[in-house]
């Protein structure tokens, strides 16, 4: 999986046209099921907004789950995140940025 996930990041940033879409990254350290409710609660506020939700099972990765929040808009993307990041216990919260590949890795 992490093989395929280096070469799907590469086709993606050399192939794929650019887009001008806000994104942010929550990288969490409490499996994805601990979050689901708070997850389900921003998109019903922020319906606007595309929400990505990946669970890690790697032992040895401190990175459990990254949510992703994706918009055309910048404050959309800032007021959605904020929305989850309320619902979400602080301690589970390892960052918050704007890199855009999907890997636990990258804590």
């Amino acid at each position: 999986p992490e093989f395929f996930e280096e070469k799907l990041n590469t086709i993606c940033d050399d192939f794929l046209p650019k887009r001008s879409r806000a994104l942010r990254k929550i990288c969490l350290s409490c499996d994805e099921m601990d979050i689901v409710d708070a997850l389900n609660a921003a998109v019903r506020c922020y319906p606007g907004v595309a929400f990505g939700s990946y669970p890690f099972f790697k032992d040895t990765s401190i990175v459990k789950t990254i949510i992703t929040v994706e918009a055309e808009a910048e404050d959309q993307v800032l007021s959605a995140v904020d929305e989850l990041l309320e619902r979400i216990d602080e301690r589970h919260v390892l960052r918050v940025d704007s890199d855009h590949r999907i890997s636990p890795e990258t804590v």
